[in-house]
């Protein structure tokens, strides 16, 4: 007598989802596009400081304080960018706007300054005529151009002129500017750590 194997249960097909009805989702989807939301949004931002913040140069050494002299001779000319050092920081750089901080400033000195052009690595902190230091100096007129380049000599210089007996001291230059591009057409501001002491008598 043979007996038949009983048949096997056919499972049923899936449910397809009701016409008209909108797609499941994964569920860790919405999580990874917000993820990748914020990360895009973060990266932009990051990128719109760096452009915005180009940090070429370097802060201009130690501090330095001027013996006192009479007032018609303490005008102090003090080289605040100097050429670079590493050729990956070459670039041609278009100043906008320059201005120094004055931490003490009873000498009623003015603060004004110029680009050195070839010869400036002969600069640090000298008192009287600038021209017997560089070849051909150029007075900052807003905007200027300058080749920052180990081989140029081009060198931004501070002068700090004294009206009265007295000091003035700088702790910092501000810069605007902007770069070629070399460096993607970077356009904001830096401020550049000095510590530059003008004395009159």
């Amino acid at each position: 007598m043979s007996t038949t194997p009983p048949a096997r249960p056919t499972a049923a097909p899936p449910a397809s989802p009701p016409r008209g009805a909108a797609p499941r989702r994964h569920p860790g989807a919405g999580s990874a596009l917000a993820v990748a939301g914020v990360l895009l949004v973060v990266g932009a931002g990051l990128a719109a400081r760096w452009w915005t913040h180009p940090a070429l140069f370097d802060d201009a050494g130690d501090a330095f304080v001027a013996d006192p002299v009479p007032v018609a001779e303490a005008a102090l000319h003090a080289g605040v960018v100097l050429p670079p050092v590493d050729p990956k920081d070459e670039a041609v750089v278009t100043i906008h706007n320059v201005r120094a901080h004055f931490v003490t400033n009873t000498a009623r000195a003015t603060a004004s300054f110029s680009i050195c052009r070839g010869g400036g690595t002969l600069i640090g902190y000298v008192h009287g005529d600038l021209h017997r230091y560089c070849p051909d100096v150029v007075p900052l007129d807003e905007p200027t151009r300058f080749r920052y380049a180990a081989d140029s000599g081009d060198v931004l210089v501070l002068t700090l002129s004294p009206r009265q007996a007295g000091r003035a001291r700088v702790d910092g230059v501000h810069l605007d500017y902007a770069l070629d591009g070399s460096h993607l057409w970077q356009r904001g501001d830096q401020t550049i750590a000095v510590d530059v002491t003008a004395r009159a008598r």
